[in-house]
């Protein structure tokens, strides 16, 4: 058999160009057409909904949009639909429906438009890797990006609305550990999305909000739940179950600490903390062995890497120090939703 190892790397090197031509369809709001065109359109028909510079560059630029059709095809992004003549067309499938932004609150496509702002900090990493800094930092000087510019905030804070709604409608039908709370306090909670989707399952448990000031300020208002400003790092609020979710892997394993030991100091006796973060996968024999799941939480633990300081996914051992080390006993992984898992710490 031949040594597929040389086109296995060029895939890799290579894995820009289909980001690229990715994030173009998407500007070109491809997947909204075809959503509205099902079940198939050919790159011309495509074309012919476009707001083109020209009429006469029809056939020029349909020739460009179905190279790009077809090697996406081939990753298994769009559906190839050939007529009986041959003609080149194309619809959704599974994957590409995630790009669908209109009725889509769940939309993969906000996500997409952040994480290029990013690029530009990866081409520090070997410098960055010799000095013993965070790329991140180097890039913006010691800040964060977030710190930099307000519209990425803005973008940002649209990803994580939709990837909040995805992670938490799939863990609420796979998760009971919050239907027989009285008071669930969101560490971290931002907006407050979490806590509206839970509350909106279980009405008869408080949900407290809990960010800082400036953030619960612009937050949801939702029967049920309160929200309140402050700074976990100096206290929160009492509760018989405090969430976690995507916070601890924005800090370093001391203020992870510090953040694990004021939950634990205002858990009510019986209570618990759930975490929702990315577990890494231990190292597996075989690349083969890891799962779609154990890839993109290591591809998460590099957006990690590249946004701010110390922030990272970690292992579940990794956690267990953690979590041990700011005085509970145990864990437990309760389940898991893509590459989210739902973790019990209990005192």
């Amino acid at each position: 058999m031949e040594d597929e190892s040389w086109m296995k790397l060029i895939l890799i090197n290579q894995g820009y160009f289909i980001s690229s031509s990715l994030k173009a369809l998407v500007k070109l709001k491809v997947p909204d057409i075809l959503n509205k065109a099902a079940p198939s359109l050919s790159p011309v028909e495509i074309c012919d909904q476009l707001p083109l510079r020209s009429k006469a560059t029809l056939d020029s630029s349909a020739s460009q949009l179905g190279r790009l059709m077809r090697a996406l095809a081939m990753f298994g992004v769009f559906q190839e639909c050939p007529s009986s003549e041959g003609e080149q067309r194309y619809g959704l499938n599974a994957v590409s429906k995630h790009l669908v932004t209109e009725g889509n609150s769940e939309s993969m496509v906000p996500s997409m438009m952040f994480f290029p702002k990013q690029y530009n900090v990866w081409d520090l990493l070997p410098d960055a890797i010799l000095e013993g800094v965070q790329p991140g930092s180097k890039a913006h000087g010691g800040k964060s990006v977030f710190e930099l510019d307000p519209a990425i905030v803005k973008v940002f804070n649209t990803v994580m609305s939709a990837y909040t709604r995805r992670t938490m409608r799939l863990a609420l039908q796979v998760y009971d550990g919050f239907q027989h709370a009285e008071v669930i306090v969101d560490v971290g909670g931002s907006l407050g999305a979490s806590l509206e989707i839970i509350l909106a399952k279980y009405p008869n448990v408080k949900g407290i909000n809990f960010d800082l000031p400036a953030v619960v300020e612009h937050a949801a208002k939702v029967q049920g739940m309160e929200n309140v400003g402050g700074d976990m790092f100096v206290s929160v609020p009492q509760g018989d179950l405090m969430l976690l979710k995507w916070v601890l892997h924005d800090w370093n394993d001391e203020k992870a600490i510090k953040i694990l030991e004021n939950c634990r100091q205002s858990l009510a006796e019986g209570g618990k903390v759930v975490v929702i973060d990315a577990l890494l996968p231990e190292v597996a024999e075989k690349s083969e062995e890891y799962s779609l799941a154990d890839k993109n939480a290591v591809l998460y633990d590099l957006a990690m890497l590249t946004t701010g300081e110390a922030a990272k996914e970690r292992t579940y051992k990794e956690l267990e120090q953690v979590a041990m080390a700011a005085g509970f006993s145990s864990l437990s992984v309760r389940a898991r939703v893509d590459s989210a898992s739902i973790i019990e710490i209990y005192p």
